[in-house]
């Protein structure tokens, strides 16, 4: 393993522009992250996309918004996660059901966990599952999962946090849910 560089490139524009970055004083709005956000949904080639101050601060703001715009009222997560998850799944005011336990393999939920799990709840369609792809992998099942999460009315968000740029079948993590937030 090596060190990560940075491209002369990228460290060329970053040289040219934080003045103009510095002196318009708009350090977290304005054209920079509006660059970023058609950046990144060209990318993805996702409907949508926008830059947030961090991974938390972007799914928290999802989960709030499901809560208040499209009346979800539960969020469970998978067991295998960062704490933090856990920390926002439980402040964005929904109830939190539980974890969906990860298989070994993977370390991530297969379909029949999360068939498993949806089954032991009284009523899934207000129900949130905020899964994490782990280590940069996407989870093998999520294109299941997500048909799942159709069925039953559960809104799927995903953790992309280590995941950008990671794809299967040429989609795009976080293009497989209502929503997906990278880091």
């Amino acid at each position: 393993m090596g060190m990560i560089k940075i491209p002369q490139e990228a460290i060329e524009n970053f040289e040219k522009n934080y003045p103009q970055i510095f002196e318009s004083g708009n350090l977290a709005e304005g054209k920079w992250n509006t660059s970023l956000s058609a950046f990144f949904k060209d990318y993805t080639n996702a409907a949508h996309a926008m830059a947030f101050s961090s991974n938390g601060s972007g799914l928290l703001a999802i989960l709030m918004l499901l809560k208040k715009y499209r009346s979800f009222k539960k969020v469970f997560i998978q067991s295998n996660t960062m704490y933090g998850v856990k920390t926002i799944a439980i402040s964005s005011g929904l109830d939190f059901v539980g974890f969906v336990p990860c298989s070994l393999p993977s370390l991530m939920p297969t379909a029949v966990q999360v068939r498993e799990f949806l089954d032991s709840l009284e009523t899934t369609s207000d129900c949130v599952f905020l899964a994490t792809h782990i280590g940069g992998i996407v989870n093998p099942e999520i294109q299941k999962i997500s048909e799942i999460c159709k069925e039953r009315g559960v809104a799927l968000v995903e953790d992309c946090a280590h995941s950008l740029g990671s794809t299967l079948n040429g989609k795009h993590t976080g293009l497989f849910g209502v929503a997906g937030v990278y880091s």
